[in-house]
Parts: structure tokens; sequence; C-alpha cells
């Protein structure tokens, strides 16, 4: 059952709009600044990014890529989360996914790795893709077994956690023990009809799933 303090969270987030003071929810049109987005994005999420007791952040590089853990008090670092964050493949990072994040790292006892692949549209497709590749081949490296990797993901990241279990598999590359695809975006044609009768109530501003 949804929590109260999750109904008022969703609440707060479908309409944002009312209380920053404007009448109409945003929506997105080809003059629309990614930039600007990203760094809403940012900004909201810096509210929301209390650490847990006992979580803490290990920043680190997987070639130029930057990532980081969330490591949980007495967390077994012979397993892990590998943590895809969403944004709509235009948006998101390690910093503005870091309260998430973290909560789930608490929550599962479990050291998450979170990373920040290339957005769109600078890098289109399959760059996001490819990046994941490298970010759970690296975890590989470190000598994680594959039976103690989990993938997870949400919205965008859902879609692109499950994209990467295709990726793995068509390269031979051994799979995880599991995937959780939280909200995926997995229909990138838009042409679902909950497109047409979910999106006055999406948390995404409106028409962002097509303008790009």
């Amino acid at each position: 059952m949804q929590s109260l303090r999750s109904k008022v969270l969703n609440f707060a987030m479908r309409n944002r709009h009312l209380l920053e003071g404007r009448l109409h929810r945003e929506a997105f049109n080809a003059q629309t600044s990614i930039q600007a987005f990203r760094e809403q994005c940012e900004k909201g999420a810096a509210r929301l990014a209390k650490l847990p007791p006992g979580v803490t952040v290990e920043p680190g590089t997987i070639d130029t890529m930057r990532c980081e853990w969330l490591v949980p008090s007495g967390a077994n670092r012979d397993r892990g989360v590998l943590y895809v964050h969403g944004g709509g493949y235009v948006s998101g990072s390690c910093a503005d996914h870091r309260g998430f994040v973290a909560k789930l790292a608490a929550r599962t006892g479990l050291a998450t790795l979170t990373y920040e692949y290339r957005l769109a549209p600078e890098h289109p497709f399959p760059a996001a893709v490819d990046d994941s590749i490298a970010a759970y081949r690296w975890l590989l490296a470190t000598g994680l077994s594959p039976d103690h990797i989990l993938v997870a993901g949400e919205s965008a990241g859902g879609g692109l956690a499950l994209a990467l279990l295709l990726a793995l598999k068509e390269a031979g590359l051994p799979l995880p023990c599991g995937a959780v695809a939280i909200s995926p975006w997995t229909d990138l044609t838009c042409s679902g009809e909950s497109y047409r009768t979910k999106g006055k109530v999406s948390v995404a501003p409106a028409e962002s799933w097509t303008v790009f």
C-alpha cells in the first residue's frame, strides 16, 4: 500500500508548477533548453539528497565516466547493485539521483554503483548502452561475480537496464543474477495508449517524451 508520505511527494512532483507559483504545468517544445532542464533537475534533487544514516559516498571514474558507490554500513562488498539512472536519456547524474539511490542501498544493505552514461542529444544511441556495458565490464574486472550483481534502474534507466541485458546477451558476456526495472520507459515510439490516457498525470514535463 502506498504510504501517506509517498502520496504527498507524488502530488508535489506532479503539481510542482503550483508550488512554484505557475498556473500551468511545464511543457516542452522545440525551443526548450536541455541544459536548463538538467540544471532544474539537479536543483530539485538537491532538496532530497540527504543520505540515510550509515551510507557513505565513494566517488570514482570508469575510464572517463564519473561514477560513485553508495555504501551502507556493513555491506558485503562481494556483491552489489549496478544502478542505471533515469532522466529521459537527456538528463540525470550521480548527484541528482544520490538521495534515491542511497535509500535503495540502505534498504537492501547492498553497495550500489551509479554512473554517468553519455546523454542525448549530444550523444545519440547507442552511447548510453555502450557506457552501460562498459560499467558492467568494469564491475566484472574488479572481481565481482556476475551472480552477485543486480542491475536496476528507473524510467529511462529502467529501459536502459533492460537494453543492457540484451546487449550483454548478444555480446556473449555473463549475465547478472537479476534486474529490477522501475517504471521503465520501454515504448520509445511513444505510440502506446497510455501516452494519451496517462500523460496528464505524468511527473515529466508535458510532451517531453515526443519533442526530442
